[in-house]
C-alpha cells in the first residue's frame, strides 16, 4: 500500500501497481493516474503510470492466461484478449486488492 486518498469524504487505500507487481517504487509524475475500483465491497485506488485507453470487451473475447511467467504480475492475470492486434492482459482485481494484505473491508 502506497498510502491513502480522500475521495469525496471516503478514505481509500492507495495501491501502487508497480510495487504490487514486484517492481521498485517509481517517482510520481504528472502522467500518473489513480483508478478507483470496488472489489468485493472494498473501494481502493490503484496508482498506475498512465492510462492509454478504456475498452469494453465481450466475454467471449477473453482467453485464459498462459501458465508461463515473465514478470511479477503473473498471479494477478485473470485472462487475455486481443484487441486491434494488441494483446491485452486482464487483471484479477480480487488478487490485487486482498484483505489479507492489510486492506480491511
Amino acid at each position: 500500500m502506497r498510502g491513502v486518498i480522500n475521495l469525496r469524504g471516503s478514505v481509500l487505500p492507495l495501491i501502487d501497481l508497480a510495487i504490487r507487481f514486484g517492481a521498485s517504487e517509481n517517482r510520481l509524475t504528472h502522467r500518473d493516474v489513480i483508478i478507483v475500483v470496488r472489489v468485493d465491497g472494498l473501494d481502493a485506488g490503484l496508482l498506475v503510470s498512465a492510462v492509454s485507453d478504456i475498452l469494453t470487451l465481450q466475454h467471449d473475447a477473453l482467453q485464459p492466461a498462459p501458465g508461463m511467467a515473465v514478470d511479477g504480475a503473473t498471479g494477478f492475470i485473470e485472462g487475455m484478449a486481443v484487441h486491434d492486434g494488441a494483446i491485452i492482459r486482464l487483471l484479477d482485481l480480487s488478487a490485487v486488492v486482498r484483505p489479507q494484505d492489510g486492506l480491511a473491508a
